[in-house]
C-alpha cells in the first residue's frame, strides 16, 4: 500500500522538463470467414486508430480519431485542432468536458428501451503476467464484458463479448523512466480535470455493466498514475450466428455460409511503437494560421458522428 502511494507522490512532485513523444500503433483485422464486401466496407468507415502523444513542460497535445487536442496545464485551457476542417476551438477544461458530454447523441427511445433491459457483465483482474514493452516493464490486466440478449429477443444468451488485455506500466516506472512520468503526469491532469471515464460511461449508460467496466479501467489508470502500453481486444458476435441460423431454408445468409462465430469478429491490437525524449517543437502546440475558430460542439458533434458512422461532417467552407 505504501509503496505505490510514495510513488504517485514522487512522479507527481517530480518537475516536468523532458520533452516526450509517446506513439501507438494499431493493427485491426475483421474475421476472416466475413464475406469480402463487409470487411472492405468496414475498413473503409472506421476512423484513424494510430494516435501520437507529445508533452513539453507543462503541455500536452494528443493525435487521436483525426483531431487534435492540445492542453494547457498551467492554464487550465484545451484546444480541439480539426485538420480535416481545418478548423479549431478553444475552451477551458471544464467546458470541454461538459461540450464532450453534450456531443454524445441521443438513443432513440425505442433502442434506449431494447438496450436498458440487456444484461451486461464484467470481469476484470491482473492476471499476473508481465512483459517488458520499449524497456518499460508492465502488468497485464484483463477485461471481459459480455451482454446478453434483451427479453422477448429471437435469440437467448450472449449477444456479445469483448475480451481485452490491457498491459499498464507498473507505477515504479515513473521513477526508472522519465518519459513515463512525464505522460503519466498529463493523464493524471485529464483524469482530474475531464474526468474521461465519465463521459465513457455516459456514451454507454443505456448498456448497464459495460460503461462502468471501462470507466473502472480508466480509474485505475489515474489512480496508479501509469500509462497503457499495449492493447489486445476480441470482440465475438455470437448474436450474429445465431440470428443466420434461424434464416429460412433457402435463404442468402449475408455474413457468408462459412461464417465462423468462434473467430473474433474483430481484432484490435495496439502497441507503443515509439517512446522517445526528443525535443518537441513548439509548432506542435499552435493552431496552423489559416485555420478558422469554430464552436467545440459542432467538431465534438461531428467527430461523434463519424464514430458512428451516423453521416458526413457538415460543410464548414
Amino acid at each position: 500500500m505504501l509503496r505505490p502511494f510514495l510513488t504517485f507522490v514522487l512522479a507527481a512532485a517530480a518537475p516536468l522538463s523532458a520533452d516526450v513523444t509517446l506513439r501507438y500503433k494499431t493493427d485491426f483485422k475483421m474475421n476472416p470467414s466475413l464475406p469480402a464486401a463487409i470487411t472492405e466496407q468496414t475498413m473503409k468507415n472506421r476512423p484513424p486508430l494510430d494516435s501520437v502523444i507529445r508533452v513539453k513542460g507543462r503541455k500536452g497535445v494528443t493525435d487521436m480519431l483525426g483531431l487534435q487536442t492540445i492542453i494547457d496545464m498551467d492554464k487550465q485551457v484545451v484546444t480541439i485542432i480539426d485538420p480535416g476542417g481545418k478548423r479549431y476551438a478553444t475552451t477551458s477544461a471544464d467546458e470541454y468536458k461538459h461540450a464532450a458530454a453534450r456531443a454524445i447523441p441521443a438513443v432513440p427511445p425505442q433502442a434506449a428501451q431494447m438496450m436498458s433491459s440487456m444484461k451486461a457483465h464484467t470481469e476484470s483482474k491482473l492476471t499476473g503476467r508481465t512483459a517488458e514493452i520499449h524497456g518499460v516493464q508492465s502488468d497485464e490486466r484483463e477485461l471481459i464484458i459480455s451482454v446478453d440478449a434483451p427479453d422477448g429477443a429471437p435469440i437467448t444468451g450472449p449477444m456479445m463479448k469483448m475480451v481485452m488485455q490491457i498491459w499498464m506500466a507498473k507505477p515504479a516506472e515513473g521513477e526508472r523512466v522519465s518519459a513515463i512520468r512525464e505522460v503519466a503526469a498529463l493523464n493524471l491532469w485529464n483524469f482530474s480535470a475531464m474526468d474521461p471515464g465519465a463521459t465513457v460511461q455516459k456514451m454507454l449508460e443505456q448498456m448497464p455493466g459495460v460503461g462502468e467496466g471501462l470507466k473502472s479501467l480508466i480509474d485505475e489508470m489515474a489512480k496508479n498514475h501509469t500509462v497503457m502500453m499495449r492493447t489486445h481486444v476480441d470482440l465475438f458476435m455470437p448474436m450474429l450466428a445465431a440470428l443466420a441460423r434461424q434464416m429460412p431454408a433457402g435463404g442468402t445468409n449475408p455474413l457468408g455460409e462459412g461464417f465462423d462465430a468462434n473467430t473474433p469478429f474483430f481484432q484490435m491490437n495496439q502497441e507503443v511503437a515509439e517512446l522517445s525524449t526528443g525535443a518537441v517543437p513548439d509548432s506542435a502546440f499552435q493552431v496552423p494560421a489559416d485555420y478558422k475558430s469554430a464552436p467545440i460542439d459542432d467538431i465534438l458533434k461531428d467527430m461523434m458522428s463519424k464514430l458512428q458512422g451516423a453521416g458526413e461532417p457538415h460543410d464548414h467552407q
